[in-house]
Formats: C-alpha cells, structure tokens, sequence
C-alpha cells in the first residue's frame, strides 16, 4: 500500500512540475514572441539551464523549443491575419519575424499556403 501511495504521489509531482514548466513558458513566450528569442533568454528568464530547457521541451512538450516558438508564432500570425487587417509585413514583424521572406517560407511550410492565401481563405 505505501508503495502504490509513493508512487501515486510522484506522479503527482511529475505532473505539477509538468504544467508550472509549461505554462511559465508558454506566458514568457506568448509576452516575448515578437523579440529575437534563443535557448539562453529563455532558459535564463525560466531560471533552469539551456540543457535543462532542451530536455523538459522534449519530455514535455515532445518538441525542441525552436520549433515550439516557430509553432507559438505562426498560431500567432494565423489569428492576426483573421481577426486583423494589418499588413503581412507587420504580421511578421510583431510575430517575430524580422525576415518577410523566411516568415512566408514557414508560414506555407505550417500550413500549405502563402500568408496572403490563408487570409483570403479565412476571411469572414
């Protein structure tokens, strides 16, 4: 009994330190996503070390942290170019892309189609 009771609460540790891991990051990300983000800001803003950050990404989230916030930042762009009618340049820019030509090249990477495309097909 005191081992189902151990283990029962260690997976209850597991899955707290789960969600506080995730949703700091998801809040640092989500304040941060339009400036220039690397592993060291990231890790350092969490308190935890660069190898730390890769490892709880891929036993957490099942992704490396660069594709998590390309991933943040394209779901970030889909909403602005639905809801908004800012320009693509400006998408790309407040979504951290300072680069209009690789944002285009990821954004059809993520979802098959050109920014401008998307727009279009989403429009209400």
């Amino acid at each position: 009994m005191e081992a189902c009771t151990f283990y029962a609460l260690f997976n209850e540790t597991i899955a707290l330190r789960r969600h506080h891991f995730t949703n700091n990051l998801h809040s640092y990300l989500k304040e941060h996503l339009a400036e220039p983000l690397d592993a060291d800001s990231i890790a350092g803003s969490l308190g935890i070390s660069r190898s730390k950050l890769y490892l709880a990404c891929d036993k957490y989230l099942g992704t490396g942290i660069a594709e998590y916030v390309r991933t943040l930042r394209i779901d970030q762009a889909k909403i602005l170019l639905k809801e908004t009618s800012q320009s693509v340049t400006e998408i790309s820019a407040s979504t951290g892309f300072h680069d209009y030509n690789y944002f285009c090249k990821v954004f059809k990477k993520f979802t098959g189609m050109t920014p401008g495309e998307f727009r279009k097909k989403t429009a209400l």
